[in-house]
Protein backbone atom coordinates (compact mmCIF):
# COMPACT_ATOMS: atom_id res chain seq x y z
CA UNK A 1 0.00 0.00 0.00
CA UNK A 2 1.25 3.48 -0.86
CA UNK A 3 1.87 6.23 1.70
CA UNK A 4 -1.13 8.17 0.33
CA UNK A 5 -3.31 5.08 0.79
CA UNK A 6 -2.17 4.71 4.41
CA UNK A 7 -2.92 8.39 5.12
CA UNK A 8 -6.38 7.98 3.61
CA UNK A 9 -7.10 4.89 5.77
CA UNK A 10 -5.86 6.76 8.86
CA UNK A 11 -8.23 9.65 8.04
CA UNK A 12 -11.19 7.28 7.61
CA UNK A 13 -10.35 5.56 10.90
CA UNK A 14 -10.21 8.95 12.64
CA UNK A 15 -13.64 9.87 11.27
CA UNK A 16 -15.15 6.65 12.58
CA UNK A 17 -14.25 7.62 16.16
CA UNK A 18 -14.72 11.35 15.73
CA UNK A 19 -18.11 11.70 17.48
CA UNK A 20 -16.67 10.42 20.77
CA UNK A 21 -13.47 12.38 20.26
CA UNK A 22 -15.44 15.58 19.56
CA UNK A 23 -17.68 15.19 22.60
CA UNK A 24 -16.55 17.47 25.33
CA UNK A 25 -16.75 17.15 29.09
CA UNK A 26 -18.29 20.26 30.64
CA UNK A 27 -19.14 21.64 34.05
CA UNK A 28 -22.53 22.50 35.42
CA UNK A 29 -23.53 26.09 34.54
CA UNK A 30 -26.22 28.06 36.39
CA UNK A 31 -28.93 29.87 34.40
CA UNK A 32 -29.85 33.35 35.78
CA UNK A 33 -28.84 32.68 39.41
CA UNK A 34 -29.60 36.26 40.46
CA UNK A 35 -33.29 35.59 39.79
CA UNK A 36 -33.49 32.53 42.03
CA UNK A 37 -33.97 34.39 45.33
CA UNK A 38 -35.07 38.01 45.67
CA UNK A 39 -36.02 40.44 48.45
CA UNK A 40 -39.64 39.43 47.79
CA UNK A 41 -38.75 36.00 49.20
CA UNK A 42 -37.68 37.42 52.57
CA UNK A 43 -39.94 35.75 55.14
CA UNK A 44 -42.21 38.37 56.76
CA UNK A 45 -41.63 36.94 60.24
CA UNK A 46 -37.86 37.15 59.70
CA UNK A 47 -38.18 40.79 58.61
CA UNK A 48 -40.24 41.57 61.68
CA UNK A 49 -37.66 39.87 63.93
CA UNK A 50 -34.77 41.50 62.01
CA UNK A 51 -33.20 38.13 61.23
CA UNK A 52 -30.27 38.23 58.79
CA UNK A 53 -27.44 35.91 57.84
CA UNK A 54 -25.44 33.99 55.27
CA UNK A 55 -26.78 30.60 54.18
CA UNK A 56 -24.35 28.16 52.57
CA UNK A 57 -25.92 25.38 50.52
CA UNK A 58 -25.25 22.46 48.19
CA UNK A 59 -27.57 21.58 45.33
CA UNK A 60 -27.79 18.13 43.77
CA UNK A 61 -28.65 18.70 40.12
CA UNK A 62 -30.01 15.99 37.85
CA UNK A 63 -29.05 15.29 34.24
CA UNK A 64 -31.84 17.64 33.05
CA UNK A 65 -30.45 20.61 35.00
CA UNK A 66 -33.14 20.59 37.71
CA UNK A 67 -32.45 20.63 41.45
CA UNK A 68 -33.16 17.23 43.00
CA UNK A 69 -32.01 18.10 46.53
CA UNK A 70 -30.86 21.08 48.59
CA UNK A 71 -28.66 20.74 51.66
CA UNK A 72 -27.74 23.56 54.04
CA UNK A 73 -24.00 23.22 54.66
CA UNK A 74 -23.77 26.19 57.02
CA UNK A 75 -26.80 27.78 58.63
CA UNK A 76 -27.63 31.45 58.84
CA UNK A 77 -28.62 30.78 62.42
CA UNK A 78 -32.30 31.08 61.51
CA UNK A 79 -34.12 27.99 60.28
CA UNK A 80 -36.79 30.06 58.53
CA UNK A 81 -34.14 31.77 56.35
CA UNK A 82 -32.39 28.46 55.62
CA UNK A 83 -35.66 26.74 54.69
CA UNK A 84 -36.66 29.63 52.43
CA UNK A 85 -33.37 29.38 50.52
CA UNK A 86 -33.87 25.68 49.78
CA UNK A 87 -37.54 26.10 48.88
CA UNK A 88 -36.77 28.90 46.41
CA UNK A 89 -33.83 27.06 44.88
CA UNK A 90 -35.78 23.83 44.41
CA UNK A 91 -38.54 25.79 42.67
CA UNK A 92 -36.44 28.19 40.55
CA UNK A 93 -32.83 27.13 40.12
CA UNK A 94 -31.99 25.73 36.69
CA UNK A 95 -28.70 24.71 35.13
CA UNK A 96 -27.13 23.75 31.86
CA UNK A 97 -26.24 20.18 32.88
CA UNK A 98 -22.70 18.90 33.29
CA UNK A 99 -21.49 16.47 30.64
CA UNK A 100 -19.21 13.48 30.77
CA UNK A 101 -16.43 12.64 28.30
CA UNK A 102 -18.99 11.12 25.90
CA UNK A 103 -21.00 14.36 25.87
CA UNK A 104 -23.90 12.88 27.85
CA UNK A 105 -25.66 14.96 30.50
CA UNK A 106 -24.84 13.75 34.00
CA UNK A 107 -25.97 14.58 37.56
CA UNK A 108 -23.74 17.02 39.38
CA UNK A 109 -23.39 19.16 42.51
CA UNK A 110 -23.27 22.95 42.86
CA UNK A 111 -22.41 24.83 46.05
CA UNK A 112 -22.82 28.49 46.86
CA UNK A 113 -24.23 30.88 49.45
CA UNK A 114 -26.98 33.47 49.83
CA UNK A 115 -26.86 36.47 52.13
CA UNK A 116 -30.14 37.52 53.70
CA UNK A 117 -29.88 41.21 54.48
CA UNK A 118 -32.83 43.36 55.55
CA UNK A 119 -33.60 45.68 52.61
Amino acid sequence: MTMAGLKFLAAIAALSVAPAAWAQKSSLRPIDPFKWITNNDYPMESLRRREQGMVYFRLDVDEKGKVSACTITQTSGFRRLDDTVCAALKARARFIPARNEEGQNIPSVWSSRFHWEIP
